[in-house]
């Protein structure tokens, strides 16, 4: 179980335009807008949406049933990072427009779809028609996705950015130090006092008085694990070959499949070149070649018909 209990947070208002892509449009303002974690809702009209359903004795997701026209009854999820990037993630219950096995033409007047058309599910892919949301981040909270060995679904690690968990001891630790840092100031004023007036700056006297101050006076170092580290930082692409091959199981990626890349980000792979490395082409528009050889490719996550490979950097 992880849990936090965020201090900072601020909510994003706004509405997608006819044809957008939800959940590449959610990612795009999580990018934009430096967030790192966040649960929204949207509602709204949709032109078309697929859904799937997720089997927890098989560890799959049923193959996703694509509705037409239809109202988003509610879509909720959250953001948060896979591979390094922002990552939508939602559930939706949407009502489509027409009942399923209906021929397709337009309702006639005082009919209505069944109710029992409600389709549900994880929100694979969905453009907008008319489409609101509002968006609640948390801004002292960083969440990154990594696949889950027990249940097979890429799920949550995460870290607070300023309310790091502390043990009682290092409590103590920290109103230790505020203490002693109180009495060191309280201490050297009244000595700067007494030896301005009596004139005995630098006296063995006021050495003396310095070797005898009391212990508690002494700041203690704040223990190590209080110490935060910048998070998602871009990583270079290590340009050595593979020293160790730890023999697990990778996906092999194909052209036309997606990586998602801290330094570059989501990136189209078009291929190999005569070496046997992966050739990718940017967001610019600008062609890269990079190795695989202390890179891991991450299982998959498939987002509006795209196989999305994280990758991260191999433990040496």
């Amino acid at each position: 179980m992880i849990v936090f209990e965020p201090n900072r947070t601020r909510r994003i208002v706004g509405r997608l335009e006819r044809g957008e892509s939800v959940l590449d449009a959610l990612a795009e303002i999580a990018l934009h807008r430096n967030i790192t974690s966040a649960w929204f809702q949207a509602t709204g009209s949709l032109e078309s949406a697929e859904l799937a359903v997720f089997d927890a004795q098989t560890r799959r997701h049923s193959l996703p049933k694509r509705v037409a026209a239809c109202t988003a009854v509610q879509i909720t999820g959250n953001l948060s990072r896979l591979g390094g990037l922002p990552f939508a993630h939602a559930h939706a219950l949407v009502a489509p427009a027409r009942p399923e096995g209906s021929d397709g033409a337009a309702v006639g007047e005082g009919t209505a779809p069944m109710v029992g058309a409600l389709v549900g599910g994880e929100l694979r892919s969905a453009l907008a028609f008319a489409v609101e949301f509002v968006i609640e981040a948390y801004d002292d909270l960083v969440l990154e996705r990594f696949p889950d060995d027990a249940t097979g679904l890429p799920l949550w690690r995460g870290k607070s950015t300023t309310a790091v968990a502390a043990s009682p001891a290092q409590l103590g630790w920290a109103a230790a130090a505020v203490e002693a840092e109180r009495l060191t100031a309280t201490q050297a004023a009244e000595q700067r006092s007494a030896d301005s007036r009596s004139g005995s700056w630098g006296t063995p006297a006021r050495e003396e008085r310095q070797r005898e101050a009391p212990r508690a006076a002494r700041v203690p170092h704040m223990p190590p694990e209080r110490v935060v580290e910048p998070a998602f930082a871009a990583q270079p692409i290590p340009d050595k070959k593979r020293l160790v091959d730890d023999g697990a199981d990778e996906p092999n990626l194909e052209k036309g499949d997606w990586v998602a890349h801290k330094q570059f980000g989501l990136c189209y792979v078009e291929g190999e070149d005569s070496e046997g490395a992966v050739v990718i082409k940017l967001p610019s528009g600008v062609r890269k070649v990079i190795r695989l050889d202390f890179l891991r490719v991450l299982p998959c996550h498939i987002q509006d018909d795209r196989r999305i490979y994280p990758l991260e950097q191999r433990k040496k």
